[in-house]
């Protein structure tokens, strides 16, 4: 049965449920496209359709506001032993700590980061008004690459680095900083691959090589996997904006993927309520990339790069923080 659970249990009989199992909506953690949840005619509802010895495991949570737990779920179990039911066992899960790593904002973020803790940042982009309930470590650096952060931890608390580990921290350096060509570049991520280096005994230059040739093409793919796989949604001065990033190895593989590409923008535009979406696809090599966009700001895609040439490439282009990200700003400011 598909519906409202409160209609739908109206037109059940009394005592015919032996096990209910919830996670309902609480204390507005989530919108539910304008749902209004009707907590005391549900509970009672539930009361009435539960059989004697019937089961209710009614999964919710608290938000924390200005320092202090909510309380709802106490009210909550409160008010079912007040229409008739017993309360057999109360479990209060213990959040799992997070650290968030080369990302800052909510919305870039897993599901349901709001079920867990924070305890930690490692980034190296923009903050984006990420808030915290308790006090957190934060470390940030204007890099190229996170892994060149994590990498001097390991270094500056003299931890051991497996060869295996280094590699993949220098991979995660020239994937990142594309091989040092990448206008993020900074002496310390050249410093501190230089170090991993000496460790793993891999050349920054093979590891370039062949992350490139594994990459997957990009005509074996959806569009929809294209966009996501990289993409980052960004709130631009009161713009929801949302911007990717992908590895395009010729003329030809992007010409195969345009269309669909833009189909996809433009759709996602429109059920996602985008203002602005765009997709670099970026030549692996470093000399720029293919430049596609959509939504209703599009505008500030082409005041921004306005020497886009015809096929949409824009020479140098290479970084969406510190080139995309900052000329769609600039647009807007300008």
């Amino acid at each position: 049965m598909l519906g409202d659970c409160l209609n739908i249990m109206r037109q059940m009989d009394d005592g015919c449920i032996d096990l209910t199992v919830t996670s309902p909506p609480y204390d507005n953690l989530r919108k539910y496209n304008g749902y209004c949840f009707d907590f005391k005619n549900i509970a009672k509802e539930l009361y009435r359709i539960t059989k004697d010895g019937g089961v209710v495991v009614w999964v919710v949570g608290d938000s924390t506001i200005k320092g202090s737990e909510t309380g709802t779920s106490f009210r909550q179990a409160l008010y079912f032993m007040d229409c008739g039911f017993n309360l057999h066992d109360t479990m209060i899960y213990k959040k799992k700590k997070l650290i968030l790593v080369d990302h800052d904002e909510k919305k870039q973020s897993i599901d349901d980061i709001e079920y867990g803790e924070v305890i930690e940042i490692v980034d190296h982009h923009r903050f984006g008004g990420f808030q915290s309930d308790n006090p957190i470590n934060i470390t940030t650096m204007i890099v190229g690459a996170t892994c060149s952060i994590i990498a001097s931890k390991f270094i500056e608390d003299n931890l051991k680095l497996s060869e295996d580990m280094a590699g993949l921290l220098l991979g995660g350096i020239v994937a990142d900083t594309m091989n040092f060509k990448s206008p993020t570049t900074t002496k310390f991520d050249v410093e501190t691959a230089r170090k991993l280096q000496k460790i793993c005994n891999v050349k920054p230059s093979e590891l370039n090589k062949g992350l490139i040739q594994a990459a997957a093409s990009l005509t074996t793919k959806k569009a929809i996997d294209i966009v996501s796989d990289d993409f980052k949604e960004f709130d631009v001065h009161g713009l929801k904006v949302g911007l990717s990033q992908a590895v395009c190895k010729s003329y030809e593989e992007y010409k195969s993927v345009k269309n669909a590409i833009m189909q996809h923008l433009e759709e996602s535009c429109t059920n996602s309520g985008y203002d602005l979406m765009a997709i670099m696809l970026t030549d692996p090599l470093g000399s720029g990339s293919y430049l596609l966009y959509a939504g209703k700001r599009s505008d500030l895609i082409e005041k921004a790069f306005a020497k886009m040439d015809d096929n949409s490439f824009v020479n140098h282009l290479v970084s969406r923080k510190k080139q995309l990200l900052p000329g769609i700003a600039g647009a807007l400011n300008g």
